[in-house]
């Protein structure tokens, strides 16, 4: 390719083409330097895309790594408040389990006017899909 000729489209550059600058294109108005310098960088990007995936890179891996990950420095402070917190919402969650689908149990629960707006929500997701699914959730 000359100097005259663009890498995009290939115009060939011509006398009635010398009121625009050197070095872009009459044609489709890329500055050649610009454009061979963003292809290059394309291609190295590209080829750094198709390399192989190392074990941090796999999703099995990473999900483990997030589910997993433990900061150098804890808090003994924010820990023991989680650990107490959690505590809390496990006997409630088997007191709340354990307490069957009476309607006191249910209705005397904090946590029952959360969940309504989505158990609502789920009749009219359904509709479209007939009476029964609408009853169903």
């Amino acid at each position: 390719m000359s100097d005259q000729q663009c890498p995009k489209c290939h115009s060939i550059r011509t006398v009635k083409d010398q009121h625009i600058l050197k070095g872009i294109c009459p044609s489709c108005g890329i500055a050649y330097d610009k454009w061979k310098k963003n292809k290059s960088q394309n291609q190295t990007e590209f080829r750094a895309d198709n390399a192989p995936l190392t074990q941090a890179d796999k999703p099995l891996h990473r999900l483990k790594n997030t589910l997993l990950f433990v900061p150098e420095k804890i808090d003994m402070l924010v820990f023991r408040s989680r650990v107490i917190i959690y505590f809390i919402f496990f006997i409630w969650g088997w007191k709340f389990i354990l307490s069957g689908s009476g309607w006191q149990a249910i209705m005397g629960s904090f946590m029952h006017n959360i969940n309504l707006p989505f158990h609502e929500f789920g009749h009219v997701l359904f509709m479209p899909f007939g009476r029964f699914m609408t009853l169903y959730p």
